[in-house]
């Protein structure tokens, strides 16, 4: 599987004497088919690389030696035992990263926590990844993408929030750009930057930095207000509908157009597409989940979730666009500063996938929550 990004292709790798002489993908395929990307295909010289390094290198004075893994082993043990009879135990900080395993995500959190009595340990899915299992976990019930790659393709309409597919994820373009080309899908880009996704789109709209939370929230008022939403959908499905409804009560036109930029026109017209079109998914990326807002408040993540859950009348999912295959792992496992919390977490999606049922609820909305239930607390206030 290709770790390159995080669609998840998965290829044939050809190999002779432990050279690979080429990558090809098969039709098979769960996630890519048929399909790769220049990285996927190509990016992989470095694994022949002379330059590669095959053995631990252990400093002596200006230049690094060569070493067993057992002299390497034992010296950063020594040193890091040193470091720590010395400076206490805040003295050693580890980071961790979203491109190694969920398994090594755990044992280094543990190592940390339970080996040197700290919480210095961090890992970069906090800032973008974070966000978006928080977001996802309060509104669908679960940290994970409530839609699949057929999904996008069968979509009516796709909307891109904060995501650049054609740079960042190309695989996974090209089922918007087939759609878009070949069987009349609509696409809605927003974004700072005109990027290729924006220059295929039917409307690219540019809201102020930071303010996707309000464009979001005022299309969905307006869809609620006409009444253009599943009413039937949300009885069955969604709780505390009518508290949300209150929270969205700020969220006019008028309003919206102040703080965004963008004209009642533009959000009319965009809600009006959601209402035409045979099925919605939404993907959204680190535009949305890597700001201040998203970082304390994560609700341009939750909305994201929110408006095809409730307004359309076929949803097909909220998709986020992950920077890794594993960049999830380390948002369960939890190497963040202040807590793991992930066995919390799997108790509570364990209510929510029992009881079937979809929360919607005014406290998610209408305050700073402290804390994702599988990292690290991010205290706010009200």
């Amino acid at each position: 599987m290709c770790t390159f990004c995080g669609v998840g292709c998965t290829f044939e790798v050809w190999t002779k004497d432990r050279k690979i002489l080429k990558v090809q993908p098969v039709s098979e395929a769960p996630a890519n088919a048929i399909s790769t990307c220049v990285k996927g295909k190509f990016g992989w010289d470095f694994v022949n690389s002379e330059e590669r390094l095959t053995t631990p290198l252990i400093r002596r004075g200006d230049e690094f030696v060569e070493a067993t893994w057992e002299d390497a082993l034992d010296l950063v043990a020594k040193r890091l035992g040193e470091i720590r009879r010395e400076h206490g135990k805040d003295g050693v900080g580890i980071i961790s990263s979203s491109k190694i395993t969920n398994e090594d995500n755990y044992v280094i959190q543990k190592l940390t926590r339970q080996v040197f009595e700290s919480n210095n340990v961090d890992n970069c899915s906090r800032y973008c990844q974070t966000p978006a299992t928080d977001g996802l976990f309060r509104t669908v019930g679960m940290g994970g993408d409530a839609g699949t790659i057929k999904d996008i393709a069968s979509a009516g309409l796709v909307i891109i929030v904060g995501a650049n597919p054609a740079e960042s994820h190309p695989v996974l373009a090209t089922r918007v750009k087939r759609a878009h080309k070949l069987h009349g899908q609509k696409l809605i880009v927003a974004d700072l930057r005109k990027n290729e996704m924006a220059e295929r789109a039917d409307l690219f709209i540019r809201p102020k930095q930071g303010t996707d939370q309000v464009w979001l929230m005022a299309v969905t008022k307006y869809l609620i207000d006409q009444g253009w939403h599943n009413q039937r959908f949300i009885d069955d499905n969604v709780h505390y509908f009518e508290d949300f409804k209150d929270v969205l009560e700020k969220y006019t036109l008028q309003y919206a157009e102040q703080e965004t930029g963008l004209s009642p026109e533009t959000l009319i017209g965009i809600a009006e597409a959601i209402r035409d079109a045979d099925g919605t998914c939404i993907l959204w990326g680190m535009g949305v989940t890597r700001t201040p807002a998203a970082r304390t408040r994560p609700l341009p993540s939750r909305t994201c979730c929110w408006q095809p859950a409730i307004t359309a009348v076929r949803a097909l999912g909220r998709i986020r666009s992950a920077g890794t295959i594993t960049c999830r792992g380390p948002a369960t496992w939890a190497p963040f500063p202040l807590g793991f919390r992930a066995i919390s977490m799997f108790r509570t999606m364990r209510r929510v996938r029992n009881s079937n049922r979809l929360t919607a609820s005014k406290s998610a909305t209408s305050r700073a929550l402290t804390t994702c239930q599988c990292c690290a607390p991010l205290t706010t206030a009200s």
